[in-house]
């Protein structure tokens, strides 16, 4: 008998798919009639705001709204049912963690595998 983890097996095959679409600047993003405000503390959306270039490789368009909140403007069309404000908390976690400058290569990893995750199946 096999068992597979279909979380698991659905995260990896999107996570290569995703891969694949970044590596070929052919994200599919899915822009929103009307942008999402996302109220973030200053570091945060210093950090976002200065990886808006990486962000936009994953599919996601955010662009400054005033004091530290950001609109999200577009995030990636697979993601279609998760809040894209959930999904840009999500990605602000990863720009923070380690307390330094992230490096752009393990940086856009970590956000590829984050996003597979969010758009994978889940139990039930």
């Amino acid at each position: 008998m096999v068992v597979f983890d279909q979380h698991a097996l659905h995260e990896r095959i999107l996570y290569e798919q995703l891969h694949a679409k970044v590596i070929d600047g052919a994200v599919e993003s899915q822009s929103l009639l009307v942008p999402e405000p996302v109220d973030l503390t200053p570091p945060e959306a210093a950090a976002v705001l200065g990886q808006r270039e990486l962000l936009a490789q994953l599919g996601v368009e955010v662009k400054p709204f005033g004091g530290s909140t950001v609109l999200v403007c577009a995030y990636p069309a697979m993601l279609a049912n998760i809040n894209p404000a959930e999904i840009l908390r999500g990605l602000v976690d990863h720009l923070l963690a380690g307390g330094k400058p992230p490096d752009s290569h393990d940086l856009l990893e970590e956000l590829l595998q984050m996003v597979a995750c969010k758009a994978a199946i889940k139990a039930g």
